[in-house]
């Protein structure tokens, strides 16, 4: 009877963890998932401005007018997708500064953990018990809740930079054609083309000081930094 309650109060300990496991990484994932969506539909938005600048051009009737209307429709939707733009950023900002630490501590935690893990199980897989399948539930839940914010972390920089590369590839050398009439039109829609791919062009940085960025590389590099700390407490064991 008693080894059957203990049993029960370490599976409940291992669904506690799992729980808390789902539950911390539910609400970040959530987070994370909305600005990639978000991302997306500002990318989505600039790939559409000329093509929405073309179809009202051709509502008007003169030659002059729908030239008129092309620039005046062209800057107004570079406008909107640049506030568009401009929103996603500062969510992002908001959320790495609340998120910089967590990453940080996810980070090195869970390469601890890993270290700190295998080394006692390779140290102690004969006497293979419930505390053992424990700490592997632990590690196991760490190992993948890194893989999974480091992996949308990426995702996030990856669809931020592809608004750069939308409108780089947008057929502006085609359809920004200058004149002295629109010269200012033109040159303000050049001038925004350029700011958002400059924009783009700059990493997101989930790091803390500057000196640790959150990527899926960095999860690569966790996993060699756990390795090393492994054969380094192996070869000092007594």
């Amino acid at each position: 009877m008693r080894s059957a309650c203990v049993v029960m109060v370490q599976i409940l300990m291992l669904m506690t963890v799992g729980v808390n496991f789902m539950m911390n990484i539910l609400l970040i994932f959530m987070i994370l998932f909305g600005l990639i969506t978000e991302g997306k539909v500002v990318d989505c938005a600039f790939s559409r401005v000329f093509n929405q600048a073309l179809n009202r051009q051709d509502e008007s009737s003169s030659v002059p007018q729908r030239t008129q209307t092309f620039w005046n429709e062209l800057n107004d939707r570079f406008d909107e997708c640049i506030e568009q733009h401009t929103q996603l950023l500062q969510k992002i900002a908001l959320m790495r500064n609340l998120f910089e630490s967590t990453f940080l501590v996810t980070y090195y935690s869970t390469t601890l953990h890993i270290a700190g893990g295998a080394f006692f199980l390779i140290s102690s897989f004969k006497s293979f018990d419930m505390y053992m399948l424990q700490m592997i539930n632990v590690v196991v839940m760490q190992v993948i809740e890194c893989f999974i914010l480091s992996r949308w972390t990426t995702l996030l920089n990856d669809v931020h930079e592809s608004i750069g590369d939308t409108v780089y590839d947008l057929d502006w050398p085609q359809q920004l054609q200058h004149s002295e009439r629109f010269s200012a039109q033109y040159q303000a829609v050049r001038a925004k083309i350029k700011l958002t791919i400059e924009r783009c062009n700059q990493p997101l940085r989930f790091s803390r000081g500057g000196h640790f960025e959150f990527t899926q590389e960095k999860f690569t590099e966790l996993m060699n930094t756990a390795y090393s700390l492994v054969t380094f407490l192996w070869d000092m064991r007594p």
